[in-house]
């Protein structure tokens, strides 16, 4: 993350092939339950953490992540949450 310099982050699990339309729509639509949660928080407030397959987030509002952190995907969007900012799931962004 130090070496970046767009000013969005596309975090994504290596393992990962992404649709074409991916960019476009950024969440993972393979978790059913899970993603129902995410798009019913999404209506009502915010998610709080991401999908680790494929999300985006605002380079200036994540900071490394600390050594040992197990939830890598849920680490900088709980950074981005905390100060104010709105997490959302738009389940066309596939992976």
């Amino acid at each position: 993350m130090r070496q970046a310099h767009g000013e969005i982050l596309l975090m994504t699990d290596v393992r990962q092939r992404l649709d074409t339309n991916s960019l476009r729509f950024l969440d993972l639509g393979l978790y059913c339950y899970e993603l129902w949660i995410r798009k019913r928080l999404s209506q009502i407030v915010s998610i709080f953490g991401a999908t680790g397959a494929l999300y985006a987030i605002r380079r200036d509002l994540v900071s490394p992540i600390p050594p040992g952190t197990l939830l890598d995907d849920v680490y900088p969007p709980l950074e981005a949450f905390f100060p104010g900012y709105r997490l959302i799931l738009d389940d066309r962004a596939l992976a």
